[in-house]
């Protein structure tokens, strides 16, 4: 009997090793709900799931004429794998942010992050972006993606560059993979590829961008001109599959380890 226990307990803390290089996580795995003008900003709860985050924290409103919703559903993409509902906003001009549990990136490590996004209309002054944002609220990398024009990718010291790519009204798909250095922070950005299963599958870079930043505090999004924007599976990890394939994984209800 002891060594069926502890052979469920090594299968436990195996599982935990195995999806351990998930940084941050946020599905949006919760009831639909919908949250009015009429709400205190920081009234949103229900929203405190998904791994990585500051204990306690919960998605907040900078502005209560934000209107915001947990609709039913996933944003769907090719392969990417999905969990719960999503989230979508309209505002005048919001953002939501929540805190993470702070980190920095140091020389040699590499991050992959991966985010579903939609816009609802193609009127110029909507916009859609995703910041992540060192304690200072500085904007260490990020996508912006402004209906009718092209999405633009930044953050650190970098010079915000074009990629070409207009985000349209269809669910889209960004990558980034940021390799810290001694000497330079670059991150590479791919904007909807098509093939997931490895990095060379992935092809050519959208585009490049050096100047990056490796300090993590919060994340934000943002959106403006009264469009609905929506958001879903954001994700932050060391490994290609983390940024579009891993979820987090629950320990075993009842694993204990007895040793005699």
């Amino acid at each position: 009997m002891n060594k069926i226990i502890i052979g469920i307990a090594v299968l436990a803390i195996s599982l935990i090793s195995v999806f351990a290089e998930l940084k941050i996580y946020e599905g949006f795995d919760y009831a639909a709900i919908s949250y009015p003008y009429d709400l205190p900003p920081n009234d949103m709860a229900e929203l405190n799931g998904g791994i990585g985050w500051l204990e306690n924290s919960v998605w907040r409103r900078s502005d209560d004429r934000d209107q915001c919703y947990i609709t039913s559903n996933s944003l769907v993409f090719a392969s990417v794998v999905t969990s719960g509902n999503k989230f979508s906003e309209v505002g005048t001009k919001g953002a939501i942010t929540r805190s993470v549990e702070s980190f920095s990136a140091t020389s040699s490590d590499v991050l992959w992050f991966g985010a579903l996004f939609k816009l609802t209309s193609t009127k110029a002054g909507r916009y859609a972006g995703v910041y992540f944002r060192n304690s200072s609220y500085q904007n260490q990398f990020y996508f912006y993606a402004p209906a009718g024009s092209t999405i633009k990718v930044g953050g650190g010291s970098a010079t915000e560059i074009d990629t070409g790519i207009n985000p349209g009204t269809s669910t889209r798909f960004v990558i980034f993979k940021l390799d810290y250095t001694q000497t330079t922070n670059t991150a590479s950005v791919w904007v909807d590829p098509a093939d997931l299963s490895s990095e060379v599958a992935l092809g050519a870079p959208t585009t490049q961008i050096v100047g990056i930043g490796g300090s993590f505090a919060s994340v934000k999004f943002a959106g403006s001109g009264s469009n609905e924007s929506y958001y879903d599976e954001v994700r932050l990890g060391t490994t290609l599959e983390d940024a579009w394939k891993t979820l987090p994984r629950v320990t075993p209800a009842g694993t204990v380890l007895i040793i005699k």
